[in-house]
């Protein structure tokens, strides 16, 4: 990011159909598909969970950085860099500490959810197995709109995406690419190391790979904004949703019998 490139308010309107500088997010939800598929029995309290999850990291969310949209087990970010509300070294700064905060957030709220909660079922049983992957490209990206929705398309859009196949044996970090790496000042406490990844069509993709400190655990690293409400509405979720559930397929199975009689 240049001087005389910013990062823009979500509200601007679409500018000329024309490429445009951008950084681009992926917070994604390490082990979902497993998670989900391991505990479809329990598919209320898995989906619950996802749920509250995402919206820790979403609330997070703040400019320069704006939410393109929710891709399954993932939260897709952009930046656009023509319309900067802050100097382009506070927006460096302000990024990289959103996404230090993405990581530290997520465990903290992995590890909320787990406190207190004393339902056996596999998806809060397994709870603890789950982690967050940022990952980080800058680039360009063409801005559309599709019935109503702000898209973004454009091969750095789809080398994003690809990173989220990589070779890095963790579950919990953070990874920019090299053009990232130039858009983003990240907060010491990050163990850093270095990578390359290689993809089809696109070649080898130079990438910095951020640990959090492992004498920094969640509890001490960040506390999700959680209020009196949310604990009350997640309490009553994690009961109330199941019950429900089950009165439903018993009225179903009762007029099913009716219809027989």
């Amino acid at each position: 990011m240049n001087s005389s490139t910013t990062l823009s308010h979500p509200a601007e309107p679409l500018a000329r159909p024309a490429p445009e500088p951008v950084i681009l997010v992926l917070a994604d939800i390490s082990g979902y598909t497993r998670y989900m598929t391991a505990n479809a029995t329990s598919l209320a309290h898995s989906q619950l969970i996802i749920t509250e999850l995402f919206t820790a990291i979403l609330r997070e969310v703040e400019l320069p950085l704006a939410v393109a949209e929710v891709e399954g087990d993932a939260v897709f970010l952009y930046g656009r860099k023509q319309f900067c509300p802050m100097p382009t070294d506070e927006a460096r700064r302000v990024i990289g500490a959103r996404l230090a905060r993405f990581l530290d957030i997520f465990a903290a709220k992995v590890l909320e959810l787990s406190q207190g909660n004393h339902c056996t079922c596999g998806a809060c049983t397994h709870l603890p197995q789950l982690k967050l992957k940022v990952l980080v490209h800058s680039g360009e990206a063409l801005f559309y709109e599709l019935a109503g929705f702000r898209k973004l398309s454009g091969v750095d859009v789809i080398l994003a995406h690809r990173l989220l196949k990589n070779s890095v044996p963790h579950k919990h970090y953070l990874m920019l690419t090299e053009a990232a790496r130039a858009d983003v000042e990240l907060p010491a406490h990050l163990e850093a190391s270095e990578g390359v990844e290689s993809y089809e069509d696109i070649g080898e993709i130079r990438t910095h790979i951020f640990l959090p400190r492992g004498a920094r655990p969640p509890e001490a690293a960040a506390r999700p904004r959680t209020t009196w409400r949310d604990r009350a509405r997640w309490q009553a979720g994690l009961w109330w949703t199941p019950l429900v559930e089950r009165l439903r397929r018993l009225r179903g199975g009762t007029r099913e019998l009716k219809v027989a009689a």
